[in-house]
């Protein structure tokens, strides 16, 4: 009987302390899980911003172009302020 007494409390004790290591586990492993979960959360913003990294290089060569472009046109308008203020058939003598 005692041997069956000891058996017993021993099987009720290493039964608990598995129940508590298993519930350790599982609280350390929900913690970890926010941890990634927060870090994913990261990267996916991450991620949707570098997908828009070739619109704005896109941006930029088309901004660039238009930058070329205002020198000239600038010289242009130049000469048509020019013009006009020492022309008096402007605006009529363009046509």
């Amino acid at each position: 009987m005692t041997i069956w007494t000891i058996g017993l409390v021993l099987a009720v004790v290493v039964v608990g302390v598995v129940g508590l290591m298993l519930f350790l586990i599982n609280r350390q492993a929900r913690i970890i899980m926010g941890g990634t979960s927060a870090i994913c959360d990261v990267g996916q913003c991450i991620a949707n911003n570098t997908i828009h990294l070739s619109a704005l290089i896109q941006t930029n060569t088309i901004v660039q172009k238009i930058l070329n472009g205002v020198p000239p046109l600038l010289d242009d308008l130049g000469r048509i302020h020019s013009h006009a203020k020492c022309c008096s058939g402007c605006p009529g003598c363009i046509g």
